[in-house]
């Protein structure tokens, strides 16, 4: 596994952000592997970012902010897969592959 990727350990470039807004005058977005909004909260909150950005969790589970409103403990669904990313690259729309066909009450509509 690349040191640059870590799927497995969340938010694995929080720290990067972190030291980024350190030295730049410009607003710093955080993004990669942010699966509960505790840990969102605590970027803004401890001013490791600016800006919140999330992409794979929304494609598999466009509802998650809402979700997260009413059980805040909520994990994604999102397996950090980047099965999504190679449907794109291979000229299929922008869709989850990892719950496609699993039985499991998932709706891709």
């Amino acid at each position: 596994m690349s040191i640059l990727f870590e799927p497995a350990r969340q938010g694995y470039f929080r720290r990067w952000a972190s030291e980024i807004k350190k030295q730049v005058s410009v607003p710093v977005i955080a993004v990669g592997g942010l699966k509960s909004p505790a840990m969102m909260e605590d970027i803004i909150q401890n001013q490791k970012a600016d800006f919140i950005s999330l992409c794979r969790p929304l494609i598999t589970e466009p509802a998650l902010i809402n979700n997260w409103k009413t059980d805040p403990g909520k994990k994604p669904r999102c397996v950090y897969c980047n099965k999504c990313l190679e449907a794109v690259h291979r000229g299929l729309p922008l869709h989850c592959v990892a719950f496609k066909s699993r039985k499991d009450g998932y709706d891709e509509n």
